[in-house]
């Protein structure tokens, strides 16, 4: 994944080809099992983790509970 194209999380599921609203900057509800205060990287599969990859790493936020993630589109590091 190329960090310079990150831009949020959709807001919404949508059809293909359908406009959709992204959360660029605030909290997003996610699937439950996250760890409060742990950071999370966006995977090679779209999916979230805890370890960056070496290369290419998209950093998308912070845990602030098991459902929910504070979007961080710092992706510096």
């Amino acid at each position: 994944m190329d960090p310079a194209r990150f831009i949020g999380f959709a807001k919404a599921s949508v059809s293909s080809g359908a406009e959709v609203t992204v959360k660029v900057n605030s909290n997003t509800s996610t699937r439950s099992g996250l760890t409060p205060a742990s950071t999370y990287y966006i995977l090679g599969d779209g999916s979230l983790g805890t370890t960056a990859a070496p290369t290419g790493t998209i950093k998308a936020g912070i845990a602030l509970s098991a459902t929910k993630l504070l979007i961080n589109r710092d992706n510096e590091s």
